[in-house]
């Protein structure tokens, strides 16, 4: 089933009066397997980002976003008590600070990554001091679409290779496929419930662009 006719059967469910969400998105059939879902005539896995890099670029979703396959993606940003991140980061800035400190006593050579890391925490716990930084749980889900476990396969490693060169780790919701479907549909629920901490910074660079549009399509004369 297409982008169109999927349009065309939630219009034709609008048109007998239903108007809840929830019955307007519903698939005619749902079977789960063992590593993916078949959804009506499709089958679906979802995939969700699991780690991310020091910084991240403008437009990194962008090829994911503009991929000519159907996907369905999903976004959510949950707000934080700035109080308990501010603690927990105390926490991480003496533990980093007496981990340099062990190693300086036993004469290891230094670590760069140790120190990156201990200056990255001072900058963020100053950030949110001063109110220029929030702190959410974020969640970026990927739900993918095929006519077969071969097509299924190479859209996973397709999206999963591209990530990878922007050093974003991306991994299927192994046994929870089925949850993970429900948190890429328009019903503001996530039902996944895996995040990641985040500040503002990066979320900020979290752009939903698509080139062609929204509902658009080049068709040849």
């Amino acid at each position: 089933m297409t982008v169109e006719d999927r349009g065309r059967e939630i219009g034709r469910k609008a048109e007998k009066g239903t108007d809840a969400v929830g019955e307007l998105v519903a698939p005619p059939s749902l079977e789960i397997k063992p590593g993916y879902l078949k959804v009506g005539e499709k089958l679906a896995k979802t995939l969700f980002v699991s780690n991310y890099p020091r910084f991240l670029n403008t437009g990194w979703l962008s090829p994911i976003i503009n991929l000519p396959e159907t996907t369905d993606i999903s976004i959510y940003v949950h707000p934080t008590d700035t109080g308990t991140v501010l603690r927990n980061l105390r926490k991480k800035v003496a533990q980093i600070e007496s981990q340099i400190m062990d190693n300086t006593q036993k004469g290891l050579v230094r670590d760069p990554s140790l120190e990156t890391a201990l200056a990255d925490a001072e900058a963020l716990r100053d950030s949110l001091l001063q109110s220029q930084e929030k702190f959410f749980d974020t969640s970026i889900y990927v739900t993918i679409y095929a006519d077969t476990e071969k097509d299924l396969s190479r859209l996973e490693a397709d999206i999963t290779n591209t990530l990878d060169t922007k050093l974003i780790t991306v991994r299927p919701a192994q046994f929870e496929h089925l949850k993970g479907f429900e948190s890429t549909l328009p019903l503001c629920k996530d039902s996944l419930g895996i995040h990641t901490a985040l500040n503002s910074s990066p979320i900020c660079l979290f752009e939903l662009e698509l080139r062609r549009g929204c509902y658009t399509r080049s068709e040849s004369p």
